[in-house]
């Protein structure tokens, strides 16, 4: 909607991306930069709860109108990723890992990846060098979300006309969200980090968001507020690491910078920081780029036997993945 387009969240998108896509490609200095998914998942909180409730304040809402615009939105890259990654791996990969690839395409295309990827083994284990498809575990949780909010939120809009009810309501949740993955991640940390009930807290907090970003403040406030978000995600994806107990308290760190940087994103100064043209394009090409990057990087370590990249392997894995995204 050009009305409620709002390019620093393009912005953050764009950091999103960065940070997965370096921590991928082993640049050491971004060794927490899977926090990136979690940046996803509240911008995500904030925009799927921002639509439903303006379609359903104007009477326009449909849960098949929903359902065929997130279709639109995704399925064509995702499946055109699915496709080419197996067209790829039966040219390269051995029969062993070929199976265990047509194991994952099948599960990416049902939006059930993170449920394989759980039973398998760790996100953070060496055979994740060998799993073309392995970062579909996060558009299958991001799916399974879709699949379960726009009901939460028609049924809660409906049962009280409240402007507090439904926002409470999100903020316990979320905190019984958060509570349930400190448990599961004494119990199970892999499906702590892979299953949406660990994850929904993440949702919830961009959720909020919706209520709290239109609250009156200074515009002081939100240049403090965004410079701190920004200073919460870049310590996240610069410290933490796969030794990080993740996710649960910890990604809340990220979480938390992500909600400040979304309110203070329109703030005049530090603002334009986000709203940059290079900012926004990356944002804009964010999913693709999500998309393309990991089997690209996969294939060429398989076929190389890459141990480590180097400086220039990575800066021309990039730009690579750069150019088939905005493709």
């Amino acid at each position: 909607n050009p009305k409620t387009y709002r390019p620093d969240i393009d912005g953050l998108r764009a950091i999103a991306v960065l940070s997965v896509l370096l921590f991928h490609f082993g640049v050491e200095s971004f060794s927490g930069g899977f926090i990136g998914v979690d940046v996803f998942f509240v911008i995500s909180g904030l925009l799927i709860t921002r639509l439903i409730l303006e379609a359903v304040g104007n009477e326009s809402f449909t849960f098949g109108g929903f359902y065929l615009r997130r279709a639109r939105r995704l399925l064509p890259a995702l499946l055109f990723t699915i496709f080419v990654s197996f067209t790829v791996g039966c040219f390269v990969f051995s029969p062993q890992h070929l199976e265990r690839l047509g194991g994952s395409a099948l599960h990416g295309i049902l939006s059930i990846s993170n449920f394989f990827f759980w039973s398998e083994s760790g996100y953070f284990d060496a055979e994740a060098r060998v799993k073309p498809l392995l970062h579909l575990w996060s558009l299958s949780v991001e799916e399974q979300f879709y699949f379960i909010w726009p009901l939460t939120l028609v049924l809660l809009q409906r049962a009280s006309e409240s402007r507090v009810t439904t926002p409470l309501i999100f903020i316990l949740l979320g905190v019984a969200s958060w509570a349930f993955a400190e448990w599961f991640l004494k119990a199970d940390p892999a499906g702590a980090f892979y299953l949406l009930p660990s994850r929904i807290v993440e949702f919830c907090m961009g959720a909020v968001m919706v209520w709290l970003v239109g609250i009156n403040t200074p515009p002081w406030i939100r240049e403090l507020a965004l410079a701190i978000g920004l200073l919460l995600i870049g310590y996240a994806a610069i410290y933490f690491t796969n030794e990080t107990s993740f996710p649960g308290t910890n990604s809340l760190i990220p979480c938390l910078g992500t909600s400040l940087a979304i309110f203070g994103g329109s703030s005049q100064y530090i603002g334009t920081l986000l709203r940059s043209k290079p900012m926004v394009f990356t944002g804009l090409i964010s999913y693709s780029l999500y998309l393309c990057h990991w089997p690209i990087y996969v294939f060429y370590v398989y076929v190389t036997g890459s141990e480590k990249l180097e400086p220039l392997q990575i800066a021309s894995l990039t730009v690579l993945s750069f150019i088939i995204a905005t493709l």
